[in-house]
């Protein structure tokens, strides 16, 4: 991994921590890195075979949908056939990608 140095002023670096904090992140340099990658050509992003609804291009959509899920309303509790559904469809998911892998 290599390091990253920017020359930048006293006046820069505090308008950064401001905008680093607005958007909830920790420092100016967790900041700086997700603006980095998400300056990144798509295809480096490794794909995880999502359903295309939940896919995000883009560090900024991936929040932008986050942050809608956490606005969407109360959490509930999943229930027993909750977490039957969530494992047959990872099983059927997982037969899928081995399906695909041996056809390669």
């Amino acid at each position: 991994m290599t390091d990253l140095r920017l020359p930048i002023s006293e006046e820069e670096l505090e308008h950064l921590r401001r905008r680093a904090a607005d958007r909830g992140f920790s420092d100016v340099r967790a900041f700086a890195l997700a603006l980095l990658l998400d300056a990144l050509p798509s295809e480096t992003a490794p794909d995880y075979d999502a359903p295309a609804h939940v896919k995000a291009g883009t560090r900024a959509e991936l929040e932008a949908r986050l942050l809608e899920g956490l606005n969407s309303g109360p959490a509930t509790e999943l229930t027993a056939a909750d977490w039957e559904r969530i494992r047959a469809e990872a099983l059927r998911r997982a037969a899928e990608q081995r399906a695909r892998t041996k056809a390669s």
